[in-house]
């Protein structure tokens, strides 16, 4: 691999290409020879592979000053490694293996199978799948985001019996009762009900069908009654202390804008007495 250079100087760029060679000669101990020479022929990999290869990175780097400075600070080891004509040959001399000639890495290797500096299709990886977009955490502040911290502490105090006390030396966190991702779906079911303070369900199998991650618990079968009716019974607590949050929150809003707008107003008066001429006596 051949790092980039900057694309605006060239003349840059055939210096410290030259340098970068003589570098990887005199740390490797390898000769550095022309980098197309060591590409495979391209048939040989598979066309259907969707796959990344870090020699397929054709666009060159804007190196800054503080790229600049760093790749000179590159141990001679890794600048000789990463630069080096054939990986495989450069680490073998590199832990100064023995040369006898009847050793296996010794033997001749051909240039399909040796690394993937000879060989840059060795390098292929599959393209990582993008990640399925799991629940999000409510909002805090929302009424989701008040019911969580309600179903978290609940989480928690019904985590303690999973491990005695005295076979532990800390409190069982709430994710270990009840993952994450199903601690998110459930609080938002507290404003999908048909009244302002109803749920939509009333059982174990109704929330199961809101929330069909629920299959997963472990806990289902012998809590999962628990869980409704902690749900049921906390639906008046929970919209509560949402509605003083956003009590306090509105009175807290109120008190900064009273607050910017008194001193604007002082901000204004002090202008107002510096701009004025002081009177003649």
């Amino acid at each position: 691999m051949v790092l980039a250079e900057r694309d605006d100087d060239e003349v840059s760029s055939q210096v410290s290409n030259v340098s970068q060679a003589s570098k990887v000669s005199q740390f490797s101990g390898l000769p550095v020879i022309n980098q197309d020479l060591t590409l495979a022929d391209p048939t040989l990999a598979d066309p259907e592979l969707k796959s990344q290869n870090l020699f397929q990175c054709t666009k060159k780097v804007k190196w800054s000053k503080s790229d600049l400075n760093q790749r000179e600070k590159l141990g001679p080891v890794f600048l000789g490694f990463l630069n080096a004509p054939c990986f495989r040959k450069y680490i073998l001399h590199y832990l100064q293996e023995p040369d006898e000639p009847h050793l296996e890495y010794k033997r001749p290797v051909i240039l399909e199978q040796c690394c993937n500096a000879c060989n840059h299709y060795l390098g292929l990886v599959p393209t990582l799948a993008p990640r399925d977009k799991g629940p999000e955490k409510p909002t805090a502040g929302s009424l989701a985001g008040t019911a969580l911290e309600q179903l978290r502490a609940w989480c928690k105090v019904q985590g303690q019996g999973l491990i005695p006390a005295s076979k532990r030396r800390f409190d069982i966190i709430p994710e270990m009762w009840l993952e994450a991702t199903l601690q998110y779906q459930v609080p938002r079911l507290f404003s999908q009900g048909r009244g302002k303070r109803q749920l939509p369900f009333h059982d174990v199998q109704n929330l199961v069908d809101k929330v069909p991650d629920l299959k997963r618990w472990p806990h289902l079968q012998q809590k999962g009654a628990d869980l409704v009716s902690f749900c049921v019974g906390s639906v008046d607590k929970i919209h509560d202390a949402w509605a003083a949050s956003k009590a306090s929150k509105g009175q807290g809003q109120g008190r900064t804008a009273r607050t910017t707008a008194a001193d604007a107003s002082r901000k204004r008066a002090a202008e107002d007495t510096r701009a004025t001429p002081p009177a003649k006596r």
